[in-house]
């Protein structure tokens, strides 16, 4: 009976380990909000000005006009990709990259 507990304590990862990841997937997270938000804001400034239009004079270019905004929003949004990946390598260095180890039997 103590080996089987022994085992499954052992089989877990640790407080760290956990603390580590979820810190990490909160900012992640919390990036990825803040350039969705800042997407949509430029996005909506640059139709308010004029500086991105769509025409929407044919029924075409009408039923077109809602996969070309998509597609701009997905372009806007993308742009944000280098400073999440440069904010999460920072913290991954600061806290240390053996934090993220699981452990034995993890993997």
């Amino acid at each position: 009976m103590e080996k089987l507990t022994t085992r499954c304590y052992e089989d877990r990862m640790r407080p760290e380990t956990i603390h580590a990841w979820l810190s990490l997937y909160t900012a992640v997270a919390i990036l990825a909000g803040m350039c969705s938000l800042l997407a949509a804001v430029r996005m909506g400034w640059e139709i308010k000005t004029g500086s991105y239009r769509i025409a929407t004079s044919s029924r075409k270019e009408l039923a077109l006009a809602l996969p070309k905004l998509w597609i701009r929003f997905n372009l806007l949004y993308l742009t944000g990709l280098p400073s999440i990946l440069l904010i999460a390598g920072a913290y991954i260095y600061y806290i240390g990259i053996g934090n993220f180890d699981p452990g034995p039997g993890q993997i």
